[in-house]
């Protein structure tokens, strides 16, 4: 990140965390013959969408990624600055970060911060 080179290293923990996932499953369901005469394969599709934590085949994705997730997390922080003072930060992550499968509720995360706003945050 372009000027960040004043932001200083930190140990967060995760107070809660704020996921919906969509996730796709696609299978190949059989072949058809178009008008010109080509066969092409045809996919089954199912979706699921909601908190990740309802969906369906969420903790076995979460597990095994083989299916399209597409999701979107707000990641709630807190820490101690170099004032010594306790902070709060949300961290915005998708589907395609890997602290949107990784991290959980009560979890202990490398961040750094912006000291002139510590609301400013980013995982290390």
């Amino acid at each position: 990140m372009a000027g960040c080179t004043d932001w200083k290293p930190a140990q967060a923990m995760v107070t809660s965390i704020d996921r919906t996932c969509m996730i796709v499953e696609r299978k190949a369901a059989g072949s058809v013959t178009d008008r010109m005469g080509k066969e092409r394969v045809v996919a089954d599709q199912r979706t699921y969408e909601g908190r990740c934590d309802e969906v369906d085949g969420w903790a076995e994705e979460k597990a095994k990624r083989s299916m399209t997730i597409d999701g979107k997390a707000a990641i709630h922080l807190s820490y101690t600055g170099v004032d010594g003072k306790s902070h709060t930060a949300t961290v915005n992550v998708t589907g395609q970060d890997p602290e949107f499968y990784d991290v959980s509720t009560g979890s202990t995360v490398d961040i750094r911060f912006d000291p002139e706003n510590p609301e400013r945050v980013s995982f290390s």
